[in-house]
């Protein structure tokens, strides 16, 4: 039986005609700046002298590593030791190894290989790995014959073994994550759960800690809820699609989310649905809900809902402790019951969030702990685990917090069991920008980094302004590009966060510093320098020029409040609310084209038009949370509306006096696997040109043993 014990460090090959230090290459030196003359890097124990003098290497450092670890197997103590990283190092160049501890019963050919395997200088060690084998097969038939028969196939077992581990680094990324294996912290054990390829919405533990409930949607297909055992890892439908998952009780209930859809970035909602797990229907209990989590025993349901354009954190449901005009997510109800943990996420959409405790009194606690990808409490509670990037760290209540596990890939932590094992997420995360230029007849994909966020397309449909939102500056800005539709190369702008371009198209709007408070920008297009207008009192969702290109109307809320729609002069002073609190602006052009009326969905979710200076409201019939504005008709009496519950995403224009429809358009990425909706989407005046985006979010389901 073979293990895969150390794979040691990943290196780059040198570029071409480099030549190695030593007189032998069959293939190109193996350097990077990690790994190049002159810089130490590797385990002290392991490492051939010439790497531990800070020499260029090539694979006879390896043949001395595999020498090493055969004579440790052999002996059983360790070869290079010392009281400090020092003295291990000067005992590896100085010092020669002690081949007095192998067993007599060694047979010959088995010393004359360790000696081959760890002479220091690399012109007399072995050349290749092969030859240790050709060295083994071939010892002579008295050395066969020598001692006790029990012993001599333990030490073919050890060479065999010792050459199989060295022989298996090269393949090693071929094989990780296909079983369960050491994690790259010490003492934790990983076992992925899921193979295919596909967006794992939310997972969480059944009560028997090791069967795992998740939702995903393989693919490209419908959103489906299935169920894993840690120990077998064969997944098998549940028979409910279209749900989300939300929670798991102690007592083997689901709390679901029915007809799950993404609103707004990374925000979702549907109806809150409780369903025995492996029998029954599931019973509807509560609409527009975001998360929700078990009592601990079971009985009781925390939730998070949109309610009156908030987002408001129930425990129990009826009961509000806390609310946001941002939004919250990753609610987790502690051990004893007494407290909900949560993301509190400032911006309508966006990832970034900030740790938060509530207790039933309603008092809250923030830690100064950012986190975007989920935190879950320790099994006894006096600890919450917060994920970022490829950290988990563990915060005490009183603040204090330790790194449990890092790695390099981005982690998205789900759940812990109560007997401490981590269900974790192995992410690949990419946002897509897609255009169809003016007289074109096939898209093109426009993506620049990894997550090109589009922000604003011109009327003519020729540049789109957009962000790249993982590029973030030292004050949390993302940095802006502009670029041409047709594919010629992006300019960037600076950083910050546009929503619209000027009529005259020589500016950008855009809000400079994330949160409340922050100020509006103007940056040119061409030659110029960037206007700074004041600080804006709101975090905006939206914003559009008037025509007069003097005032602007801005939607955004105020710290504890809902969202409303202003109008605001570009020279300052108060911005005048043009619609009630609790309206929801998207990612869109709001403003009509003669400039005297703006769109916003209303509290009670249908699209509603709002007069800028003089006029009534307007609802417009027939439409309803499941209708996301994109932009009004070139004519000014339609909205373009998207559909938000399925691929591919229809578009289709929506009369605002009558609320009749008729069909646009529909938009899909060419490969669906991981991506639940497409958006968001701007369209040019006359709706024949357009720029899209969407996440496309490939999951992997893990286990992590020992991490608490």
């Amino acid at each position: 039986e073979v293990k895969l014990l150390d794979f040691g460090l990943a290196k780059a090959l040198e570029a071409e005609g480099t030549q190695p230090e030593s007189d032998y290459s069959e293939s190109p030196t193996i350097s990077h700046q990690a790994t190049q003359a002159g810089v130490i890097l590797g385990t002290a124990s392991y490492m051939a002298p010439e790497q531990a003098r800070g020499k260029t290497v090539d694979r006879r450092a390896d043949i001395w590593a595999f020498g090493v670890v055969f004579l440790e197997m052999l002996t059983g103590r360790k070869t290079f030791t010392g009281e400090s990283l020092t003295d291990v190092l000067a005992a590896v160049v100085s010092r020669e190894p002690d081949l007095s501890g192998l067993p007599s019963t060694t047979p010959p050919a088995v010393r004359r290989l360790l000696k081959r395997c760890l002479d220091k200088d690399p012109k007399r060690r072995l050349r290749d790995v092969g030859e240790a084998r050709v060295l083994l097969e071939g010892h002579d038939p008295p050395a066969e014959d020598a001692g006790p028969p029990r012993q001599r196939p333990s030490l073919r077992v050890a060479a065999v073994l010792a050459l199989a581990l060295l022989a298996l680094a090269g393949p090693l990324f071929f094989l990780w994550g296909r079983h369960t294996a050491p994690s790259s912290a010490e003492g934790i054990r990983t076992t992925r759960l899921t193979f295919r390829r596909g967006n794992v919405v939310d997972a969480r533990f059944a009560p028997d800690g090791q069967t795992v409930i998740y939702a995903a949607a393989w693919g490209g297909a419908l959103l489906e809820l299935f169920s894993v055992r840690s120990d077998v890892r064969e997944s098998r439908a549940l028979g409910l699609q279209g749900a989300g998952l939300l929670s798991v009780s102690s007592t083997s209930e689901l709390a679901v989310s029915l007809g799950y859809r993404n609103t707004i970035g990374f925000e979702s909602t549907g109806t809150l649905a409780r369903l025995p797990l492996g029998a029954g229907a599931p019973r509807e209990v509560l609409e527009n809900v975001q998360d929700a989590d078990w009592s601990p025993d079971g009985r009781e349901l925390a939730v998070v809902r949109d309610i009156g354009g908030k987002r408001r954190l129930e425990y129990p449901i009826g009961q509000a402790l806390y609310e946001t005009g941002g939004w919250l997510s990753s609610i987790r109800v502690s051990p004893d019951g007494s407290l909900v943990a949560f993301q509190d996420h400032p911006n309508r959409g966006d990832n970034v969030a900030v740790v938060s405790v509530v207790d039933r009194s309603g008092t809250v606690r923030t830690f100064n702990q950012p986190v975007s990808t989920g935190v879950a409490w320790s099994p006894s509670g006096d600890e919450i685990l917060a994920a970022r990037a490829g950290m988990i760290r563990a915060v005490s209540l009183s603040g204090r917090s330790r790194v449990l596990y890092r790695e390099l890939w981005t982690l998205r932590l789900l759940d812990i069991s109560p007997e401490g094992r981590a269900l974790v997420g192995r992410t690949h995360d990419r946002r897509e920008l897609v255009s169809l230029a003016p007289g074109e007849a096939e898209e093109r994909n426009l993506s620049w980094f990894d997550w090109s966020f589009p922000a604003a397309l011109t009327n003519d449909g020729r540049t789109v302004f957009f962000e790249e939102q993982n590029l973030v500056s030292a004050t949390g800005d993302y940095a802006l590009f502009m670029r041409p539709t047709d594919g010629g190369p992006p300019t960037r702008l600076g950083d910050g966060r546009a929503f619209d371009v000027s009529p005259d198209g020589r500016w950008v709007l855009t809000v400079v510093g994330p949160g409340a408070g922050n100020e509006l920008v103007l940056v040119p297009t061409g030659v110029g320098t960037a206007r700074r207008l004041g600080p804006v009192s709101v975090v905006p969702t939206g914003a559009a020029f008037l025509p007069d290109g003097e005032r602007i109307v801005l939607a955004g809320h105020a710290p504890g409040e809902g969202t409303r729609v202003y109008v605001r002069d570009l020279a300052g002073g108060e911005a005048r609310p043009l619609s009630p609190e609790g309206v929801t602006v998207y990612f869109c052009r709001l403003l009509s084209p003669d400039g005297r009326r703006v769109f916003a969905v209303g509290p009670d979710g249908q699209l509603t038009v709002y007069p800028v200076d003089e006029g009534e409201l307007h609802v417009v019939p027939g439409t309803s949370y499941a209708d996301l504005p994109i932009r009004w008709t070139e004519d000014g009496r339609g909205i373009l509306v998207q559909g938000t519950t399925t691929l591919p995403s229809r578009i289709e224009r929506v009369e605002v006096a009558t609320g009749e429809r008729s069909f646009l358009m529909e938009l899909s990425p060419p490969d669906p696997a991981g991506v639940l909706v497409v958006g968001p989407v701007h369209l040019s005046a006359d709706g024949r040109s357009y720029v899209y985006s969407y996440k496309r979010r490939l999951h992997e389901l893990y286990v992590l043993d020992g991490i608490i």
